[in-house]
């Protein structure tokens, strides 16, 4: 026989000897290999360093051990020991079986192997560990490396609102449903386990999320990112690693209370977990917790009996996770109203006398549901209760409240639990009169229960002929009610449709209606104007009228504009100003050099006499101004050339009454100012 083949029929089972730090290389351990029946090799006290060695000297096909936890003591250390074993030999657990904890020595003697009083020696439950393992017993321990996130979401902001923004959300809802169908059925198709989370939305999705239990190279060529412009597809590698234990799920880290959990999955998933007791142990609710977190929480609390929901039907996560821990599912008969989970939450505090505070719906609706399941058993523990208190034993309650959620009736799991106290040399040792009366009463129990059973299933029987025949009426009634809805509803389609078009012509003839109204005002406001400008032309053919340039300012670049638009400016040209008030230098002498009269409808003495020092007639017109325009005045032309005249007569005057008053000093300078302006004339000329 090959050595190959050897290995294959060799097991190895350890058990903690001591351990002396938190360093993995000061534990000790005992260990025996086995081929068979025959031991091959046994030490009972070799390091850790020493077992790794001895199993890739040996190379066994299985290493036993009654507690996982025992290579290492945590979750993350026990995963650092396994990565060093060699990778044919598989890690078994030999106290779990088909998910129940079961004590190693139990397990021997129902395996007709001798087992000594007392606790084992290390070296003995190693022996015990590899025969178990021998013999098929005990489930395997899985390493649990990689998942994958992927993120289906919008591709960008859809920008401010109104009737194309709207239809545009309403587009990327459904891109993002049928991108998250397509990736779901890729899943299905290959068989790949995941968990969805989807935030749902009219018209389709606002976006999704796949906690996919596979690494991500395995999900080359079936799912594919994108990066678009309405949706994004993203990929993420989740590189947690953890330990499962075959038909159990999590690692557990205390295993001694049994618990309840109740579960609220979504995108921020609520979870509770409660003892047998009500005693509330964890709430939480938290974003993206995926379902290995879940079990993980779940197992770090005990033994879950119960996964319960408020929903119903019941989410798929809540089922996957209730098969994974190999506990019971409680769906209510209908999902619980919001009333109701209050009531439950405030009957929870009464009955624990306990500060129980929620901080979400989610985590209110994980506690309500958890307290519901465990609630429902409430009549059968106070039945429970009182069998023990007659009985005056000292029975491990929750150890009957477990056999009781898992099924059995209080009589069968008070039977059981004597059972194992019998033969258990740690039970409790019963008095034989006791025996006997516990016995009559479980019997007596059984008998009661058979013939109420009896009756139970023959009124069921009664009652299930007479639902049928219902069944049967209301299918008739169905199909009646089917026809008729389907009658209603292509006439009220018709009509539901009749009236949106006639709606829409009403709501289009509205919008032109008004538009047509403004456009007639329009249009009568353009006649007069029309009118007005036409009477306007005939005054100034007729000579009534004279029209002028208007200008807002004396300042040279509204001399400038006015030129731009009008034309240049002619000597002795009169101009409309509508404020004289401001004024530069430069536009003044301009006025000044051509002759150019002012007139305004804004005149004081001072302006007046302003003007005249500059030799610049300025004429009060605010009797003849008939319509101002843009650029042009009209005016009226009556009396006009008269107030011209008067002007330029008072400037005439001005200058005789300067001369005579004038020194020779002022004449130079006069003189001198006047030869400026004329080469100041000569340049602008050429």
């Amino acid at each position: 026989m090959s050595s190959e083949n050897n290995s294959e029929r060799l097991v190895a089972g350890i058990d903690l000897v001591s351990q002396f730090s938190e360093r993995l290389s000061r534990y000790r351990y005992a260990i025996v290999m086995m081929e068979g029946d025959k031991v091959v090799y046994e030490n009972s006290d070799v390091s850790l360093p020493q077992l790794i060695r001895l199993l890739w000297d040996y190379k066994p096909s299985k290493l036993a051990v009654d507690n996982v936890l025992e290579l290492g003591g945590s979750e993350s250390k026990v995963l650092k020991v396994l990565s060093l074993i060699p990778p044919q030999t598989e890690v078994v657990q030999v106290t779990v079986v088909d998910g129940v904890f079961v004590d190693i020595k139990e397990l021997a003697r129902k395996e007709g192997i001798l087992v000594p009083q007392g606790k084992p020696s290390p070296l003995k439950t190693a022996y015990l560990c590899a025969v178990l393992a021998a013999k098929g017993m005990g489930s395997k321990v899985k390493v649990y490396e990689k998942k994958t996130k992927i993120i289906v979401s919008r591709g960008r902001s859809p920008g401010a609102g109104g009737s194309r923004s709207g239809k545009y959300i309403r587009n990327i809802r459904g891109l993002i449903l049928r991108a998250t169908k397509e990736i779901k059925e890729a899943l299905d198709k290959r068989n790949i386990d995941y968990d969805l989370y989807v935030r749902k939305s009219r018209g389709g999705l606002e976006g999704s999320v796949f906690i996919v239990y596979a690494p991500r190279d395995k999900l080359a060529g079936i799912v594919k990112p994108k990066k678009g412009h309405d949706i994004v597809v993203t990929i993420k590698p989740l590189l947690k690693s953890r330990i499962e234990i075959e038909g159990l799920g999590g690692l557990p880290t205390r295993l001694s209370k049994y618990v309840v959990v109740g579960l609220d999955p979504g995108m921020e998933t609520g979870l509770a977990i409660i003892d047998l007791d009500f005693n509330p142990l964890l709430v939480l609710s938290k974003r993206g917790l995926d379902r290995e977190e879940i079990i993980n929480l779940v197992m770090n609390y005990g033994i879950p009996v119960m996964v319960a929901t408020d929903k119903n039907p019941v989410p798929d996560m809540v089922k996957k996770i209730a098969a994974t821990l190999n506990a019971s599912l409680f769906v209510p008969s209908e999902s619980l109203s919001i009333e109701e989970k209050e009531e439950l939450i405030e009957w929870l505090k009464r009955h624990v006398d306990n500060n129980v505070t929620v901080s979400t719906t989610h985590e209110r609706d994980a506690l309500a549901a958890a307290t519901k399941a465990l609630k429902s058993y409430e009549a059968k523990f106070t039945h429970l209760e009182s069998k023990l208190a007659e009985l005056n034993i000292n029975i491990p309650i929750n150890e009957v409240k477990y056999l009781v959620i898992k099924g059995k009736s209080v009589s069968e799991a008070l039977e059981e639990i004597i059972a194992r106290s019998l033969d258990s040399d740690k039970g409790v040792t019963l008095p034989s009169e006791l025996i006997k009366r516990l016995v009559s009463n479980v019997e007596f129990d059984l008998r009661n229960r058979i013939r109420s059973l009896e009756e139970e299933r023959k009124e069921l029987i009664r009652e299930n002929e007479l639902l049928k025949q219902k069944v049967k009426e209301l299918e008739y009634k169905l199909i009646e009610l089917r026809n008729e809805l389907e009658l209603r509803s292509r006439e009220e389609s018709a009509k539901v449709k009749s009236e949106r078009e006639v709606q829409a012509l009403l709501s289009r003839y509205n919008v032109l209606a008004t538009y047509a109204r403004k456009l007639e005002r329009s249009l009568e406001e353009f006649k007069d104007e029309v009118k007005v400008l036409t009477e306007a032309l005939r005054g100034v053919l007729s000579g009534e009228l004279k029209l002028v340039r208007r200008i807002q300012l004396l300042k040279k670049d509204h001399l400038t504009s006015s030129v731009s638009k009008v034309g240049p400016l002619k000597k002795g040209e009169l101009i409309y100003v509508v404020n004289p008030v401001i004024t530069d230098d430069e536009a003044l002498n301009t006025l000044k050099r051509l002759g150019i009269i002012i007139l305004t409808s804004d005149l004081s003495k001072e302006l007046i006499d302003c003007f005249m020092r500059r030799s610049i007639p300025v004429i009060d017109v605010k009797d003849n101004l008939v319509l101002e325009l843009d650029d042009l005045v009209l005016l009226r032309s009556e009396g006009l050339d008269k107030l011209i005249k008067k002007a330029q007569r008072a400037i005439e005057d001005y200058r005789k009454r300067m001369m005579k008053v004038m020194t020779e000093e002022d004449l130079i300078k006069l003189v001198n100012n006047y030869r400026a302006e004329l080469s100041l004339g000569r340049l602008e000329n050429t």
